[in-house]
């Protein structure tokens, strides 16, 4: 205000088009007019002020600021004085300000750094701009000037520059962070251009491959992996380029200089310009995963051992049962799309037992081993032999023709386990018996149960052979089920029952011990024999229980024979199997102590078919029997292989002629001469001799002129419940 009134002071006048301020601080554009005012003597003495409100005269002005004020982008405009006239709504929000509170701001205080030529400002600036606050933004201005002399309008289009510099300074960031995590980083990394050859390597790689980077820098990248992966490494490239995948990841094998191989993991990618997408280098990868490589082939072979123990056999390597029954599923569908039957055998060698307890366990392996490997040799590629367990073994015919075909097999099979063999240093002739079932439709669910069926009438009817199952052993099956079923209920009702057989003095006719002999009583309470489950017992293993069974009722009756004033033995059959066990011993212990029963008055009758297979541990176990002091017979004498041998290896004090000889004593002179032979031994070896099967007088007459001791069979008496068995004798045992 100061100049405008020195220049009217100087020049008696000053006009002006300005900017003004009402008290509520809103501005209007008016016309001030300043006069000196002088007295008489041209003295000042005052001024004169008019102002002329010019908001509502821009006629020429209105249609551009009104153009300039409907666009999108933040627009200053000034008049010819540098004051701001218009800011439109987004230069109000970008410089965070009412136009109100803008206007008549000179604009350079908004844009410092803009330059005016003769009053007009043209071109594109970047400068800090201000905000009234005093806030500073970088900004992108663009200026131009509309019109001429008062009528001179500023244009000034303002564009924040905050996010560009932002999205630069992170672009810059990050081609730092790229470069930096592309030469630090620790998998080896290398640039490509389009045509395969290495433009940039990092020091990893170097490491990793064990060259500079001047003479990788020489090679193109198939020169990286192994000859053998090469092709395949290109083609994945190519895939790349082309734009078929936007990465790719591989295993590969890349070789040193030295010629070591390493196992790596490659990973590429396409790298393309922003705006084109126009392929312009590819980033590869190379992790270096030899011992990771290393360790999943160990767990996968270690899984494969795995999976393969699961369904083979440790110990010979053939399949299993698990794998067996997998392969006769696959066999049957087959079966059912086809129409052609397969077969099944099934193998048991026959007394290995008694080569496992006389030779030893590995001896018993060495001739599994062995079988299996000539087993091998006799089926078909086709065909499978399994070890089904223990000295089973079951062959798997996948399809047969005729059953003239698994006939031939089933031959072939028998004649390659019966050739001499060397286990243990000693050569042995092994046999086997085997049971043949051909498939049916229906039919397959039984085959396996079938052939085991045909397997026991094959040694039924003395081994060495093989037996195709029919409906007749089917009904053999059934019977040996129902009577395993019987013994099982027998057992769980408490319904095992006892006989007994008095054994008499031959030269005073006495009473001398009784013979337990077991039966099953049924519900209406007869007795079922012997015969119809003792045999079934001993292929299902149910024998012990049942023996024990035996044992203790056994001994509770001789404790009560004993307290009636009876004297002599109860004779207690037990089986090979109950003496396998190791517990006989403690079984017949237990007995004696729980009915306070003295063991000089119990004989344990061992039958000789167990002596036969009598290994170190059953003949531990016959020992034990011994020092409890009971009696041992040695029941079935004759019936065995080199029976004079056990009188002498085993600690016996009776020997029990077989009723096969006893049969023919006073008839056949050969019968006679036995009997006579046992008797003269077993009394040099004072050994009590017992005649079975005793049924006549003469049997009896000629037996005492022997020599032999003592008899029983049912010239004596049958077997009969205990209150009877001394009535049928007529008398009693004398002290």
């Amino acid at each position: 205000m100061a100049r405008r009134l020195r220049q009217a002071t100087v020049e008696g006048r000053f006009d002006e088009t300005c900017w003004l301020a009402r008290r509520d601080d809103s501005r209007f554009r008016a016309q001030l007019t300043i006069t000196a005012m002088l007295d008489d003597t041209s003295s000042l003495v005052g001024f004169g002020v008019l102002t002329r409100d010019l908001s509502d005269r821009m006629p020429a002005e209105e249609p551009v600021l009104a153009l300039l004020r409907n666009l999108v982008d933040p627009v200053l405009c000034a008049d010819h004085l540098g004051r701001v006239i218009l800011a439109n709504r987004p230069a109000e929000r970008l410089f965070e300000a009412p136009e109100r509170a803008l206007r008549g701001h000179p604009i350079r205080s908004l844009l410092p750094r803009m330059k005016l030529r003769g009053g007009r400002a043209e071109g594109r600036v970047e400068l800090e701009a201000l905000r009234p606050q005093g806030e500073s933004f970088p900004a992108e201005v663009s200026f131009a000037t509309i019109g001429d002399g008062e009528d001179r309008i500023i244009v000034a289009t303002v564009r924040d520059h905050s996010d560009d510099l932002a999205a630069e300074e992170r672009l810059r960031l990050s081609e730092e962070r790229v470069r930096l995590s592309f030469e630090h980083s620790p998998i080896g990394m290398a640039i490509v251009d389009l045509g395969g050859r290495l433009v940039e390597v990092n020091a990893a790689l170097c490491r990793l491959l064990g060259r500079s980077a001047e003479e990788l820098l020489q090679l193109d990248v198939s020169a990286l992996v192994h000859p053998e992966d090469r092709r395949a490494e290109l083609e994945e490239l190519r895939s790349v380029l082309a734009g078929q995948t936007a990465t790719s990841s591989t295993e590969t094998r890349c070789v040193r200089p030295d010629g070591h191989v390493l196992r790596v993991h490659r990973h590429a990618t396409i790298a393309r310009n922003r705006r084109t997408g126009e392929a312009r280098y590819v980033i590869l990868q190379f992790q270096d995963i030899s011992e990771q490589h290393a360790t999943r082939q160990q767990v996968q072979a270690a899984h494969a051992r795995l999976a393969h123990q699961a369904t083979h056999d440790d110990l010979t390597g053939l399949p299993n049962r698990v794998l067996l029954l997998e392969r006769m599923d696959a066999a049957r569908q087959r079966c059912e799309q086809t129409g052609v039957p397969a077969a099944v055998l099934f193998i048991d060698l026959d007394h290995f037992k008694w080569i496992n307890d006389t030779l030893g366990h590995a001896a018993g392996d060495e001739l599994l081993v062995t079988v299996a490997d000539r087993l091998r040799t006799v089926i078909r590629p086709a065909d499978m032999v399994a070890r089904f367990g223990g000295d089973e073994f079951v062959v798997l015919l996948s399809s047969v023709a005729t059953p003239a075909i698994a006939h031939e097999v089933a031959e072939r099979l028998r004649h390659a386990v019966r050739q001499p063999m060397t286990i243990a240093g000693r050569t042995l002739n092994v046999t086997c018996s085997v049971g043949l079932a051909v498939s049916g439709l229906p039919g397959w669910d039984r085959l396996l149960q079938e052939a085991d069926t045909a397997l026991y009438e094959a040694k039924a009817r003395g081994r060495d052979r093989w037996e195709r199952f029919n409906s007749t052993m089917r009904a053999a099956a059934g019977r040996r089920m129902d009577a395993e079923a019987l013994i099982r209920e027998a057992l769980d009702d408490d319904r095992v029952a006892l006989q007994y057989q008095p054994v008499v003095d031959l030269a005073s006719g006495r009473v001398v011990a009784t013979e337990a002999l077991a039966r099953i009583r049924r519900s209406d309470g007869r007795l079922i024999p012997p015969g119809r489950f003792i045999d079934v017992a001993e292929d299902t293993g149910l024998i012990v229980p049942l023996g024990q069974v035996v044992i203790d009722q056994a001994c509770l009756q001789q404790s009560r024979w004993r307290r009636e004033g009876r004297r002599g033995h109860v004779c207690i059959n037990v089986s090979a199997q109950q003496l396998a066990t190791g517990e006989l011993a403690a079984q017949v212990d237990a007995s004696l102590q729980a009915h306070g029963l003295d063991p000089a008055y119990v004989c344990i009758e061992l039958t000789e078919s167990a002596l036969i297979d009598a290994g170190a541990q059953m003949r531990r176990n016959i020992y034990d029997l011994r020092a409890l002091g009971v009696t041992l017979a040695l029941d079935d004498f004759g019936t065995g292989w080199s029976s004079l041998s056990y009188l002498r290896r085993f600690p016996l004090d009776v020997v029990k002629i077989d009723r096969s000889f006893v049969a023919g004593v006073g008839v056949h002179r050969d019968d006679a001469a036995v009997v006579a032979a046992v008797v003269d031994l077993s009394h040099a070896l004072n050994l009590m001799t017992v005649a079975e099967g005793v049924e006549t007088e003469l049997q009896a007459q000629r037996l005492l002129e022997l020599g032999c001791d003592q008899a029983q069979g049912y010239f004596f008496g049958r077997p009969a419940d205990a209150g009877d068995v001394f009535a049928t004798t007529g008398g009693t045992p004398r002290p």
